[in-house]
């Protein structure tokens, strides 16, 4: 939000946070007139980044917005949460900068806390005359669960001691669905499939390569959708994270780190919209402390 002196405004590292995380993100402050904060310091003109952190309480209930509840079906109930940051200015009439960006916070059980995961293999490449040497792999990410529309970070590093290249490299959420019909038709399938991968450069003989890229579990794709992780007494559905060394005359090289995917609790074209008019809970004055810390830096302390 702004005025003829200068404009503030929020940027979050990303949309959503489960309680117990960090938001992190900068104040973005452009200022069109020189601004005197406390006695001694004066900014001029120009364009100025903040980065703030501020760290969600564990106990924190999730985003929510719910209709045609209750006896009568006539309740409804929501649940935001916003970010407000603002800076005090000198000027008269209520000239002061002020923002307020939405964020979602995301449900999960009580048992549940996402943490990072780290797994590596190994494996010695043979060829008729014996052993070529060995091609280690070890990958991580950030996270061990996410919700839909989320990103996962996958890092990985590949250690090729062998004397033939590694074509390349893949990375890929896989999801695998097993069923069991039931004692009636006594049944059972399993299948699974990548519902999203990335390729990326290969290894050469004796050398080592370490790399990262991101994963989007997108909300919308008309030809593979992308459901969260459900488990029920007929059907499982599970995901893995997967990277993978493709060699062309020996056996690959992968390993798989498992993975959680929730449902959002709100989607964010409803939240951005509900953010414009300012309607339902404002806790705000929760996170206050990104506000407090512009108004310390605009009055020099």
């Amino acid at each position: 939000m702004g005025n003829e002196i200068g404009s503030i405004k929020a940027e979050l590292d990303q949309d959503g946070y489960f309680p117990g995380e960090e938001v992190r993100g900068d104040l973005i402050l452009h200022i069109t007139e020189p601004e005197k904060c406390g006695a001694w310091l004066k900014y001029p003109k120009g364009r100025y980044v903040f980065p703030f952190k501020y760290p969600l309480r564990a106990g924190l209930p999730g985003s929510m917005e719910t209709a045609g509840c209750g006896a009568q079906s006539n309740t409804s109930m929501r649940l935001r949460y916003t970010i407000t940051a603002s800076m005090k200015t000198k000027f008269p009439l209520n000239r002061d900068l002020k923002t307020t960006e939405e964020l979602v916070v995301y449900s999960r059980a009580v048992d549940h806390v996402p943490r990072p995961l780290e797994v590596s293999t190994s494996q010695e490449k043979h060829s008729p005359f014996g052993a070529i040497g060995l091609c280690h792999l070890s990958a991580a990410i950030n996270r061990s669960s996410q919700v839909v529309g989320g990103f996962v970070s996958v890092r990985w590093t590949v250690s090729n001691q062998s004397s033939e290249a590694v074509d390349s490299v893949s990375v890929s959420l896989r999801r695998t669905i097993t069923f069991t019909a039931g004692n009636q038709i006594p049944v059972n399938g399993s299948g699974s499939h990548n519902a999203r991968s990335h390729h990326f450069r290969g290894v050469r003989e004796h050398k080592t390569l370490e790399d990262a890229t991101e994963l989007t579990l997108a909300r919308q794709n008309p030809a593979l959708p992308l459901y969260p992780s459900a488990k029920t007494n007929s059907m499982t559905s599970e995901y893995v994270v997967a990277v993978t060394c493709h060699f062309t005359l020996h056996k690959n090289v992968a390993v798989e780190l498992p993975i959680e995917v929730f449902a959002s609790s709100t989607e964010d074209s409803e939240a951005k919209t509900e953010g414009e008019n300012g309607a339902g809970l404002d806790v705000g004055a929760v996170i206050s402390a990104v506000g407090t810390l512009v108004g310390q830096l605009a009055d020099g302390n």
